[in-house]
């Protein structure tokens, strides 16, 4: 009987060693009960689970920062790790919008339209850029927005003719500023 209860008290070692790198308890203490020798030095030399480990986090009230994807807790207003300001965690709203856009995904040719031979930057179409960025980013400053996809905007500046560049930059922050 005492054999029984030294075994069980025994396989809770291996148990915890392995669940808290994101392996199953109830396993790894039948695992540890039966074959502990066996068990404790495998549970020392397995890896972690670190998918197992995230998602359990994130279950348990943490969820991932928008810019360097470390996980924070859900109250957090901003990130441990790099800084950046986290708009607040609101529950997903159902939207028709890629969640993925970002400005310079759009082709640059789309940025520019020729008007009586005379290249000018497409408006509509900045206009269309800001309307989406606010969809997906409801909850946030204009000047959030414009912090947020700088590097975008650097990146669609780069790409376009020089004589366009001040006008985009002129067009973008008037749109997104209104």
């Amino acid at each position: 009987m005492e054999l029984f209860i030294v075994a069980a008290l025994l396989g809770l070692i291996p148990a915890f060693i392995a669940q808290s790198k994101g392996r199953s308890f109830g396993a790894w203490w039948l695992y540890g009960f039966f074959l502990f020798i066996v068990a404790i030095i495998h549970a020392l030399l397995i890896s972690k689970n670190d998918k197992a480990i995230e998602d359990k986090q994130l279950e348990n009230g943490m969820r991932k920062c928008p810019f360097c994807a470390e996980l924070v807790k859900k109250e957090a207003i901003k990130c441990k790790h790099c800084g950046s300001d986290i708009p607040a965690f609101n529950v997903a709203k159902e939207s028709n919008v890629d969640y993925l856009f970002v400005p310079s995904c759009v082709p640059i040719n789309e940025y520019i339209k020729v008007d009586a031979g005379r290249k000018t930057i497409n408006s509509s179409k900045v206009a269309d850029v800001v309307y989406k960025l606010r969809k997906i980013n409801p909850d946030v400053s204009s000047e959030w927005i414009e912090k947020r996809y700088s590097d975008d905007i650097e990146f669609i500046l780069s790409e376009l003719p020089h004589d366009l560049r001040e006008e985009f930059s002129m067009v973008y922050r008037s749109i997104l500023m209104a």
